[in-house]
Order: structure tokens, then C-alpha cells, then sequence
């Protein structure tokens, strides 16, 4: 399906191996076959990755798009030797869970001071909000520096 996201979209298995960092923890996401993953689903992804398939056939079965992606970088873990270091992995990153904790904090601070206007444009008005923050890799003491600037903010009105 087309989705209007403004997340990077990649093709070519080389280039997302590339460009998954080594220093994070990283997860790979399928979604239902039969729908895909949520625009829910997506807003947490840093990379959106398609498969290339042909015009005639335009759709994969579950468990061959599983199989082709861990194929594949296999293959490409091998051919440039490399070697799993999780001594690498940079823990100051926030985890998603610390992300969406903050979100839902922020969400209702901003709902209360009555930004989300038009109250039909919340939802549309939120995920923007939600990229934004997502494309910066916030780590932990930054997310716990705006929480704090929020309730400072908050005391202070």
C-alpha cells in the first residue's frame, strides 16, 4: 500500500543494511499479510523497507519476505565479515517504550492547554509531532530533560 509517511524508504537490501546502525538495537517489523502494518505501527519505524516484486505479483506471503530479509542479511553479514559486537550498542538512546511514555505525557499536556484545534486535526496534528521528535533519536537525558521542561512549564502558568 502507499503511505504518505515521511520516514526513509528503502528498496535495495544493500542499502538498508547500510544504513542500520550497529551502536542501537534494532528490530525488524512485518505486519499482517493480509493488511500490513498499521499507520500506527509505522510512526515508530526509523526505516520503512519494500521488496521490490514484480508488476504481475505484487504481494508476498508472510513467511517468504521473512525468509528473504534474514537471507539476505545474512548474506550481507558475511560477505563484509561482520561480526556481532553488542558491546557496540549505545544504551544512552532512549527505548521506544521511554519514547512513547514521553508522547503520551506530552500528548495530554498539549490536549489540556487546548492545542489539538480543530479537535478533528488531533490525530493528523499528533503524528506530525511524533515524526518530528522520532527523526531525532532523542536519548534518555534528553527525553527526561524535556519532560522536565514541560512541568516546569506547566508550575509556571
Amino acid at each position: 500500500r502507499k503511505r504518505f509517511l515521511q520516514k526513509p524508504l528503502k528498496t535495495d537490501f544493500h542499502d538498508l543494511f547500510e544504513s542500520i546502525p550497529q551502536t542501537k538495537k534494532t528490530a525488524i517489523v512485518f505486519g499482517p499479510e493480509n493488511s500490513g502494518l498499521s499507520n500506527e505501527d509505522l510512526m515508530l519505524a526509523d526505516i520503512i523497507f519494500n521488496i521490490d516484486l514484480s508488476k504481475t505479483n505484487t504481494s508476498l506471503n508472510l513467511s517468504h519476505a521473512v525468509l528473504i530479509l534474514s537471507y539476505k542479511w545474512r548474506e550481507f553479514f558475511m560477505f563484509h565479515k561482520i561480526q556481532p559486537n553488542y558491546n557496540r550498542i549505545n544504551s544512552n538512546i532512549a527505548l521506544k517504550s521511554d519514547f512513547l511514555n514521553f508522547m503520551d505525557f506530552l500528548k495530554g499536556e498539549l490536549n489540556d492547554v487546548g492545542f489539538f484545534y480543530p479537535q478533528k486535526k488531533t490525530k493528523g496534528m499528533f503524528e506530525n509531532i511524533q515524526t518530528m521528535f522520532m527523526r531525532s533519536s532523542l536519548s534518555k537525558t534528553e527525553i527526561q530533560t524535556l519532560w522536565g521542561m514541560i512541568k516546569k512549564l506547566r508550575k509556571q502558568s
